[in-house]
């Protein structure tokens, strides 16, 4: 409500300023911006130049033809994209129990982002927004680089920062991520802010990094379902630096102190979720407990088909658990595997079986391994040995897939780990050419690591981009429907003779979804998808007495969309209207043919005869 959201964020500005450390505040923020900026020359910063760049090639693959790829929309783009619908109309939601169970943001972010000149309720709004939530990601990877090797000479952070930003921007994992059109790249954004502020709060104890870490797991919660993993990261995290810096009580009682602070910021931020996950805890942990047990121990099939949810006992859901628990072995080594072996198999995520980065990237990768560990030995940085640690913790959202090992690896429930590995994949890479540029020197120095750099970045870059625009493209084709096409005759005829009250779609087993080829239409609320066959008479005198848009107007031809396997619909419709005609219509993706039944106007009379009829 309008009170409640409001008195929420209220709340959270007030427990932040009642833990805020000393010096926090607007004006002090605002001058020690206007102090920073005044100290800044835009005009020979490298580095800027240096990531302005990376944003240019990040761009090549996130933002250019985002309407032919990914080329259709699944269900999963139709819910996000009505719950959107449903936002800006005024039901605003905490939590989306449909489909499965959906954090809110992204449905929210739509509903804004739509409203800006030329864009709108479509797959290509949806494919936008999250291809510039992974530009930020990009940017937000360049200061991970740095806090993770804050305090070390400043030339080598920035280095690492850039490398990694830039390993990101070319890699293949990441822009499908960013191009997917869901909520899923957010993820790699909280991860990557998430270990920022923790990287700090770790070696330094200050609490406004605990506070900033407590804000962006809170909001972060209403992102992806991975982001739950992220206070086990932080936990473990804390634990490791009480043990590597606490050297006295005092000591010990700021870090017990600090996580506490960090705890309820946190608490405080999600409390409107947790509110959600107390009332309705089955749709909450739906997709969670899925994975971990096994659908048919929490939905059960009625005999009419539909499926509802089933209050399993604790016995069954620790049995269903054991039972599912040996999987989790060769989970984990899979999911340690797509890097550079075989990665996810699901046609929507990736390139069936293709590892999840290059040759260029994951050689760096697995020299990354060996000298993240040498580094761990030789520094003792909490926050290093945290790495690795927090590598395998963000692989567990895919790898606890006990119920289906056939989904793990997955490319989106390991999105929390990306920023993890690049780093580490940077880390080499970064030592290479510091190297060079060392005991070069000068201008040779700048050109041979400059070789280098292009030799790899623009690799990795040229191959991943043919992964995407044709491997990947390809394999989503194949597998997708053709709800362009069928978007395409639904707007045309809506235009010509017939109107989108005239038009209807008969519904087939695992055939298409009604609303999203009224989204690709032009209609987000298109209503005319019939479920029975029998029942296309009734349907057709109630839409008859609707009085908006989608009135059935006797006075227009009528269009009917049926599947090629439904000849018992093309009987009816024949025997209904004999003066139609069916059409049979080939599709440009192969074996998803469909048909199309016209039917010349009836007019009022005939109408009503067909009525009295049937």
């Amino acid at each position: 409500t309008f009170i409640g959201f409001w008195s929420w964020l209220v709340s959270i500005v007030l427990w932040v300023g009642a833990f805020a450390p000393s010096g926090w505040g607007l004006h002090p923020s605002i001058n020690a911006l206007r102090l920073h900026l005044a100290r800044f020359d835009w005009r020979t910063s490298w580095v800027l130049w240096a990531m302005a760049a990376i944003l240019v090639l990040g761009a090549t693959l996130r933002l250019v033809d985002l309407p032919g790829v990914p080329p259709e929309m699944t269900s999963d783009h139709v819910e996000k994209i009505l719950d959107a619908q449903r936002v800006f109309n005024g039901q605003h939601q905490v939590f989306f129990a449909n489909n499965g169970g959906r954090e809110p943001f992204q449905m929210y972010a739509l509903a804004l982002f739509s409203q800006l000149p030329g864009q709108g309720f479509n797959a290509t709004s949806l494919k936008l927004l999250s291809a510039l939530e992974g530009m930020l990601a990009i940017v937000i990877m360049y200061g991970l680089g740095r806090a993770a090797l804050s305090g070390e000479d400043p030339r080598l952070s920035n280095l690492v920062g850039l490398l990694l930003a830039a390993l990101v921007a070319v890699s293949y994992w990441h822009t499908a991520l960013s191009r997917l059109g869901l909520r899923i790249v957010l993820t790699t954004v909280i991860t990557g802010i998430l270990l920022i502020f923790l990287a700090r709060a770790m070696r330094y104890n200050r609490r406004g990094d605990y506070i900033a870490a407590g804000l962006t797991l809170g909001f972060g919660l209403y992102t992806y379902q991975a982001v739950r993993m992220l206070p086990v990261l932080i936990m473990v995290g804390i634990i490791m630096a009480v043990l590597f810096n606490a050297r006295s009580l005092k000591s010990l009682g700021q870090y017990v102190f600090h996580l506490a602070v960090l705890v309820i910021v946190a608490f405080v931020v999600f409390v409107p979720l947790f509110g959600y996950s107390m009332q309705y805890p089955e749709d909450f942990w739906r997709r969670t407990s899925g994975r971990l047990l096994g659908d048919d121990v929490i939905h059960e099939t009625q005999p009419d088909g539909t499926i509802t949810q089933r209050n399993a006992t604790l016995q069954e859901r620790l049995e269903a658990f054991n039972g599912n628990v040996p999987i989790l072995t060769s989970n984990l080594r899979n999911t340690l595997l797509m890097f550079n072996w075989k990665g996810d198999v699901a046609w929507i995520n990736a390139a069936p079986n293709r590892p999840a980065m290059d040759v260029f990237t994951g050689a760096l990768f697995i020299c990354g391994l060996a000298a993240w560990l040498a580094r761990m030995i030789r520094r003792r940085d909490v926050f290093d040995w945290l790495i690795p640690l927090a590598l395998v913790i963000m692989l567990l959202p895919s790898a606890l897939s006990i119920a289906y090992p056939v989904e793990n690896p997955s490319h989106t429930r390991t999105s929390g780990a990306l920023p993890q590995v690049y780093l580490i994949a940077a880390l080499p890479l970064a030592l290479m050419v510091y190297s060079i540029m060392r005991v070069a020197g000068g201008r040779r120095g700048v050109l041979a690591s400059g070789g280098l750099l292009a030799l790899i970045i623009l690799g990795a870059h040229n191959q991943n981009s043919n992964v995407y625009f044709n491997t990947y493209r390809e394999s989503y084709i194949i597998s997708s429907l053709p709800y362009t096409e069928a978007g395409r005759i639904l707007r045309g005829f809506a235009e010509s003779d017939g109107s989108y009250g005239n038009a209807f779609m008969i519904a087939y087993p695992y055939w298409w979804d009604h609303r999203a080829v009224g989204i690709e239409g032009g209609r987000t609320d298109w209503p005319n998808g019939i479920v029975n066959r029998d029942s296309i008479p009734d349907f057709l005198a109630e839409a008859s007495r609707r009085t908006d848009e989608y009135r059935f107007d006797p006075e227009l031809d009528i269009l009917f969309f049926y599947a090629t396997a439904d000849d018992e619909t093309e009987v009816l419709l024949t025997h209904w209207f004999p003066e139609g005609y069916a059409q049979y219509r080939q599709s440009y993706q192969e074996d998803e043919d469909y048909k199309l039944f016209r039917v010349p106007r009836l007019g009022a009379e005939g109408f009503d005869h067909f009525m009295h009829e049937n």
